[in-house]
């Protein structure tokens, strides 16, 4: 081992809940303020796509299929992503993401002739540069911290906050003055958020003397072959291990295919599967609706004809609040779930956020809905930055990334399929956007009841614990 590598790994090997860690936090929030700034401002360019004779008049639903592509997708290069990243430097991987991001807005804006040509030059490149972006970030961070995980990955999640507070409300500005085009090539520059970003990440590599239950991930060869080969022979290896040895192999080596298959089935992957899955359907159907319901007050032929209206530029600075709210919500529910419970935090963002959702269909003027996408904005990001913990919680090791990647792709469900289930609700019911808010109400309270139900083990426990707290505090009082 050469002398460079040695000292490039010293700076990495540092014990668990290191401040460098928060170092590469950040830089995980830098790569998604720029990735989620640029691509869920996609809905601001719809009005413009659609008017665009270059594009041939494209109808919404066509335009939305980019939408889907851009979302939908992009989980689905996550499982890829999730398995180079126990085997790539992260800092490799986000280079990439950034570099694809940057070549989709100039090939869309200079070559496009049509919708689904801006699907396949932008919005495809853009779902494969998110799920570089992803992946990497969550996983190196949760390489750095045992005790404090939750607020790293609070402050990791929180850069689709920032990026939504200053990035959406400036492309939506630029597009009513300059088009779709040119606003595509200017918001290019903010890939070189990326380059700097993409510097400061990177995986931590255990002390020598360190005793973790995390294993280093870059453990190959005849390392792995050696825990492999510890594995009780009067068991029944592969597809029909038992749960407990199972998970000792998870957080110990690599797996081989037959316990990956073996690992899918188990209540704890399925039950963040299906919690990713189905809050895609809230996630990206909010992203998808905000500024379009917003900007539908004052629509002619429409419920809200009697309304003030409100412009397109002003609806996409809703965006700001949606943002500011978010950083607050991924650092402090971060924090709370680090010194609570993460599926306490989780539960209760689910319950917040579905109750806020509802509250969208009675918003009429601008004042209401920021305050409503505010609380919206802070529970979103809350379920995003506890969504990480809970995967580590049950599959910390060598194998983190992959099954990260693998439960970030059910979001594939919610990015394909919200924007255009939310479009045609709204042509369907001319143009009422209520039946959408109380979709994604529903489809923000499933998740909070699975995750009550099968990952929060020692619930009683903790509420049992929370009462007497309380009890106590008032008895001294009396």
């Amino acid at each position: 081992m050469s002398t460079l590598y040695k000292k490039f790994r010293s700076i990495n090997q540092k014990p668990a809940d290191h401040w460098l860690g928060y170092a590469v936090a950040i830089s995980g929030a830098l790569m998604q303020m720029m990735t989620y700034g640029i691509d869920n401002s996609f809905s601001t360019f719809s009005n413009s796509m659609q008017t665009d004779p270059t594009l041939g008049f494209p109808s919404a639903t066509s335009v939305s299929f980019g939408n889907s592509v851009s979302l939908g997708l992009s989980p689905v290069f996550g499982v890829f992503a999730g398995f180079l990243v126990d085997r790539v430097p992260p800092r490799l991987m986000m280079l990439i993401s950034t570099v694809l991001l940057f070549a989709g807005c100039w090939l869309s804006s200079s070559f496009a002739n049509s919708s689904v040509e801006v699907t396949f030059s932008y919005c495809l490149l853009a779902s494969i540069s998110s799920a570089f972006m992803l992946s990497p970030g969550a996983a190196a961070t949760g390489s750095w911290f045992q005790k404090r995980i939750g607020l790293a990955q609070g402050i990791n999640f929180s850069g689709g906050g920032i990026g939504s507070a200053w990035i959406a409300p400036i492309l939506g500005k630029w597009v009513e003055m300059y088009g779709w085009r040119k606003t595509f090539r200017l918001m290019s520059s903010f890939c070189a958020i990326g380059l700097f970003a993409s510097i400061f990440s990177c995986r931590r590599h255990p002390v020598p003397t360190e005793e973790s239950n995390e294993p280093n991930a870059d453990e190959t060869g005849e390392a792995e072959e050696v825990c492999a080969g510890k594995v009780d022979e009067t068991e029944k290896a592969g597809f029909f291990m038992k749960k407990d040895r199972l998970f000792h192999a998870i957080h110990t080596r690599r797996l081989r295919p037959k316990e990956y298959l073996r690992a899918f089935l188990t209540v704890e992957f399925l039950s963040n599967f299906f919690m990713f899955a189905i809050f895609g359907w809230a996630f990206y159907g909010l992203i998808y609706v905000i500024v379009p319901y917003v900007s539908s007050m004052g629509a002619e032929g429409t419920v809200y004809a009697n309304v003030t209206a409100i412009s397109t530029s002003k609806a996409s600075t809703i965006f700001t609040f949606w943002g500011v709210f978010q950083i607050v919500g991924s650092i402090l529910v971060g924090s709370i779930a680090s010194f609570t419970a993460d599926e306490f935090a989780y539960c209760a963002c689910c319950a917040l956020g579905a109750f806020s959702s509802a509250l969208l269909i009675f918003c009429r003027d601008y004042a209401a809905f920021a305050a409503t996408c505010s609380i919206v904005g802070f529970c979103t990001a809350g379920i995003f930055a506890v969504m990480p913990a809970l995967i580590a919680k049950n599959f910390y090791g060598p194998n983190l990334g992959f099954f990260m990647g693998c439960v970030f792709v059910a979001g594939t469900l919610g990015g394909f399929s919200a924007p255009p289930i939310q479009a045609q609700l709204q042509v369907k019911y001319n143009g009422n956007y209520s039946f959408g808010c109380v979709f994604i109400s529903c489809s923000m309270t499933v998740p909070g009841l699975i995750c009550y139900i099968t990952l929060w083990k020692n619930k009683q426990n903790f509420i049992a614990r929370f009462f007497r707290k309380r009890l106590g505090s008032v008895s001294s009082l009396g």
